[in-house]
């Protein structure tokens, strides 16, 4: 007879409230333990009566257990709190702490250093690119003055015209390029579920970024300046 089929028996005698037997009764358990009644019909003779004080003490600990309430789950975590401004359309004391946890908890702080350079860089570069075409024209423009002073003829209307269409093109591709690194820059602190932050093209959403990146500048700032 195995433990879960003593159990079993133990259960349905507790159940049926009878007398226990008054031959071969095992020894009582200790007092602390509640009484179990034992149905007439089982022999325990056979039954080490270690086993049964155990399987008792097995069944009440079980029965003790269920009969607790749970206790609900407290889950301060990072991310529970995350979740529960998730939906949240300002900046709250909430996303205030959420904030100040992630410059803590996280690589935020590293993140928005590799943002910033990554946009320097990408800024000079794009700069650069627009200087030299802007000194190629005036390169052009010198070409053609100087055409002009030995009596040749010259067209300045195209010139300035296919001037004006290739700064146009040039503005274009810097306005797309930055578009990009925003895009990126998005993508990484919404990786880190920073507050606000969504790959998104719209000025009200990309304003409440600019809110939120202010706030935790300044507290980066705090930080950096109690270190000193």
């Amino acid at each position: 007879m195995d433990i879960n089929h003593i159990l079993s028996l133990l259960k349905q005698g507790a159940d049926q409230h009878d007398e226990p037997s008054s031959t071969h009764a095992p020894p009582p358990p200790p007092s602390s333990t509640p009484s179990l009644n034992l149905p007439s019909s089982v022999d325990l003779a056979a039954i080490d009566p270690d086993v049964i004080q155990q399987v008792r003490q097995e069944y009440w600990a079980t029965q003790q257990q269920q009969q607790q309430p749970q206790q609900p789950h407290n889950d301060d975590s990072l991310d529970a709190l995350l979740d529960s401004i998730q939906g949240a359309t300002r900046i709250n004391s909430k996303v205030l702490v959420a904030l100040g946890r992630l410059t803590k908890e996280t690589n935020v702080i590293s993140v928005l250093q590799g943002c910033k350079e990554s946009q320097h860089r990408k800024e000079n570069e794009l700069y650069q690119q627009r200087q030299e075409l802007v000194q190629q024209h005036q390169k052009q423009r010198d070409a053609l003055f100087a055409k002009e002073l030995v009596g040749a003829s010259v067209d300045w209307e195209s010139l300035e015209k296919k001037s004006e269409k290739e700064l146009k093109q040039m503005d274009t591709h810097i306005v797309h390029q930055m578009d990009r690194e925003i895009r990126s820059q998005q993508a990484k602190l919404a990786k880190l579920r920073v507050p606000f932050f969504k790959v998104t093209s719209s000025m009200d959403d990309i304003k409440m970024q600019h809110k939120v990146l202010s706030i935790l500048q300044d507290m980066i700032d705090d930080e950096e300046d109690e270190k000193q």
